[in-house]
This record gives structure tokens, C-alpha cells and sequence, in this order.
């Protein structure tokens, strides 16, 4: 009952808050560029490659393109509230893995590709430094926002010379990868992220936009999650339909 009640005052505060602002909805296209720390397999140790796991020393970049709708909250000359929802993906990346030969015990790289894609919910608070809102055609602003994140990561061998070895290769996630295998994993992230962001009005209802900001991940466990802390830069375009 307790959730019930508390459920309905969050809808209650919402329809409460649409009353006292401007809202307006819009379509937004764009790219990010994101660099993580992933987990990954910690120890080449025939026994245990591939299940002990830890966050990489080294970062992971990445570029995707998204397209997403987003519902905006304006309050004032200052402050905006934002819900949105958005769909990311990325071509193949292609590069080089460290593997580990079963039979001669010796480490040696593979060809590999990977992919990242999915669906991100979230919710976000601008506060603009410079610019009034729905008034100046450039606004700079602090940006902060709640993430939740589900990703899909796929990797896979190119299997070109290299049928007839018998392999575990270094993977970012829970299974190593063997001959000839393709790993998939679904992973469900939060995140908190913070830093500045840009608005520019190019025309009537047209937009131009970019951030930089620093994701904080919620999640923690030795495996739970592909992607741990890291940056995130994006810039785009948008559509305000009204």
C-alpha cells in the first residue's frame, strides 16, 4: 500500500509539474563517443581464464549513433526538466584480441569484432549558466541526468587461419570466447552522469547539440555489468514537434 501511495504522489507531482512549465516534445539524432573502463578476464591461469573478473586498467572507446524522442519541462528562464528515450548502435569494431593456445600454452592475437547497441530511459536537469530558455538562441548549461541503460554486446572471431587451434580468448564478458564461438550478453546498467552542456537555435524548431559528461555506474559486482565508469561526449541534432 505504502508503494501505491508513494507511486501516485510521484504521478500526482509530475502532472503537477507539466501544469506549472512549458513542455514541449521533440525527435533528436546524434553520435556519441564514449570511453569506459569494461570488464574484463583477469588472469591467462589455464583454470581460471575467462571467470575471474575485473574492471580493465586500460579505457575502451567506442563511437555509436543514436536517435531517441525526448519530452521537455521548462520552468522559468533557467531550469529545465527532460525525459527521454533513445536507441544507440554502432557498426563492427574490428581489432586484434589476446587468445591463449590450450594446446602450446602460449598467448597469441586474433582477429575479432565486437558491437554494442541498445536502449537508454533517461531523466535529466538543465540549468542554464547562460542563455534564458525559449527566449536566446544559445543556451550553455549544466546537465546532469539518471541513466538506465540495456545494452547488447556481441563479440566474434574471424575463424580465417585459425580452425584447426584450440583457444580461449580474453573477453568482456562472463564466458571466454572458444573456437569458433559468438558471445552475446544483455546488460542492464544505471548510471549518474554530470557535465556541461550546449543548445544552439539554428532555425524554428531546429537545434544543435552537444555534451560532455562523466558517467558514474550504480552498478557494482564482479560481473554484473559490462561497462564500469567512464566519459561520454555526444552532439546532434533536434526536432521540436511543438
Amino acid at each position: 500500500m505504502k508503494k501505491a501511495y508513494f507511486t501516485l504522489l510521484i504521478i500526482l507531482g509530475f502532472y503537477t509539474s507539466t501544469l506549472l512549465s512549458q513542455g514541449n516534445i521533440g525527435l533528436y539524432t546524434g553520435l556519441d563517443v564514449a570511453t569506459f573502463n569494461l570488464m574484463e578476464a583477469a588472469t591467462y591461469e589455464e583454470e581460471n581464464y575467462g571467470y575471474e573478473r575485473r574492471e580493465s586498467s586500460e579505457s575502451y572507446s567506442f563511437l555509436q549513433s543514436k536517435i531517441g524522442f525526448i519530452y521537455e519541462d521548462i520552468f522559468g528562464d533557467r531550469i529545465a526538466l527532460n525525459y527521454a528515450a533513445e536507441y544507440s548502435f554502432n557498426s563492427y569494431k574490428k581489432f586484434e584480441r589476446e587468445a591463449f593456445n590450450n594446446s602450446t600454452s602460449k598467448v597469441f592475437l586474433i582477429p575479432t569484432q565486437e558491437k554494442f547497441q541498445g536502449v537508454k530511459f533517461i531523466f535529466g536537469f538543465d540549468f542554464s549558466v547562460y542563455g534564458y530558455m525559449q527566449e536566446d538562441p544559445l543556451q550553455i548549461m549544466i546537465n546532469a541526468v539518471f541513466i538506465q541503460q540495456f545494452t547488447h554486446y556481441m563479440v566474434q572471431t574471424d575463424q580465417s587461419n585459425i580452425k584447426s587451434i584450440d583457444y580461449s580468448a580474453k573477453s568482456f564478458i562472463y564466458n571466454q570466447l572458444q573456437q569458433h564461438d559468438v558471445i552475446r550478453e544483455l546488460d542492464f546498467g544505471s548510471f549518474i552522469a554530470i557535465g556541461p552542456k550546449v543548445n544552439y537555435e539554428v532555425s524554428d524548431d531546429y537545434y544543435v547539440y552537444g555534451s560532455a559528461k562523466y558517467n558514474y555506474n550504480l552498478v557494482e559486482g564482479d560481473g554484473s555489468n559490462i561497462m564500469g565508469n567512464g566519459f561520454i561526449y555526444n552532439f546532434g541534432m533536434k526536432y521540436m514537434l511543438f
